[in-house]
């Protein structure tokens, strides 16, 4: 199995960083991404029927290998602690270390995609997943 994005090549395009500020949202910037693919065939997004979008390099392996090798050392509840909002691994608002500056909606999908990854690479179901995942969720409700 060879997953991959096209990150050598200049077959990307730009999506949009988006900022909250006091009237609305609003573009602050854009970071180059491209789409998900698996032994050169798109990973589709069966919610949208489109392939999934990414930010240039992201490579799956990369969570699957972490978290199976957290599993072995580490709590995996203590890496995945690392999704939340502006955590280390929230696709939405970063990448290999680097914060955009704001969210970017369009890597909604491979970020939820990306967390199941982990759940499963960490050897959790994804009910679990969910659960804890909502009541984060709610408990950040309440601090904004």
């Amino acid at each position: 199995m060879n997953l991959q994005t096209q990150e050598k090549s200049t077959d990307f395009f730009d999506s949009e960083v988006s900022s909250n500020t006091s009237n609305g949202w609003r573009t602050i910037g854009y970071v180059h991404s491209n789409y998900l693919k698996l032994d050169g065939q798109y990973i589709i997004n069966p919610s949208t029927e489109k392939p999934y979008i990414v930010p240039v390099g992201y490579n799956p392996e990369n969570t699957i290998n972490r978290f199976v090798e957290y599993d072995q050392k580490n709590s995996v509840f203590q890496n995945l602690f690392q999704y939340k909002t502006s955590g280390y691994f929230d696709l939405q608002r970063g990448f290999n270390g680097e914060k955009f500056g704001g969210f970017v909606d369009d890597y909604r999908a491979i970020a939820s995609f990306d967390f199941g990854l982990a759940l499963s690479s960490g050897g959790l179901s994804l009910t679990t997943g969910e659960i804890d995942g909502g009541i984060i969720n709610k408990k950040m409700q309440f601090k904004h």
